[in-house]
């Protein structure tokens, strides 16, 4: 569980700011607040304690809309967050809100889901737009999917391959991204251990977040 904490709204580069969003963090909504989305961090801050947390875009392993209520009572953004990479304030000894998975390098990642629900639903495509622009003007060294993995060599995925039927879409459903067959498995992996978060005992986190159902 992230820790609200003082924090400042970026100044420059700002993209979107949408008042009347609720963040939940994990599954514990911390009420309403304003969600800032700018070239450098997202930032959501609380409209009643002034406190909120920021995220920067190397530490956002995965971004999506999710309409699928089945999972979770509300159509949302979907944040999954390496927490290692960013100064989200976590209880020294929290590991149930946190999911722990290893990567192929056995190392461990401390992961955390935040899902921002705004009033207005309609305004969703806008913020995981200007999401994916902003990601893409911060690249993250030690992404997941190589060069190698998005060439040509593969087969191009349809949405519906991704989402499996789901009402997800993710950066990776949209556009003209060509996976090879590590590149699927990888982003399959993705998706489907952060919606099955008690089939993924190897993970250990509750990667139930319909990650892949966006």
């Amino acid at each position: 569980m992230i820790l609200l904490s003082n924090v400042c709204v970026p100044d420059e580069g700002v993209r979107v700011i949408q008042g009347q969003v609720i963040a939940f963090l994990e599954d514990v909504s911390c009420g309403e607040g304003t969600l800032t989305i700018a070239e450098s961090s997202v930032t959501w801050i609380s409209q009643t304690s002034g406190q909120g947390f920021s995220l920067t875009y190397p530490s956002i392993i995965l971004h999506a809309v999710s309409r699928d209520q089945t999972a979770f009572p509300h159509e949302c953004l979907y944040v999954l967050v390496d927490a290692g990479k960013t100064d989200l304030n976590l209880p020294p000894d929290d590991s149930s809100d946190c999911m722990d998975r290893e990567t192929e390098d056995e190392e461990d990642v401390k992961q955390v889901q935040i899902r921002f629900v705004p009033l207005d639903r309609s305004c969703l495509p806008l913020l995981y737009r200007q999401m994916c622009e902003c990601q893409e003007l911060n690249p993250d060294e030690n992404d997941d999917f190589s060069d190698e993995e998005l060439s040509g060599s593969g087969q191009t995925m349809e949405s519906t391959q991704l989402e499996g039927g789901n009402q997800w879409y993710t950066a990776y459903s949209e556009g003209d991204f060509e996976l090879n067959e590590d590149g699927e498995a990888n982003l399959r992996r993705i998706l489907e251990n952060s919606t099955n978060p008690h089939d993924s005992d190897k993970n250990g986190h509750h990667e139930d977040e319909e990650m892949e159902k966006d």
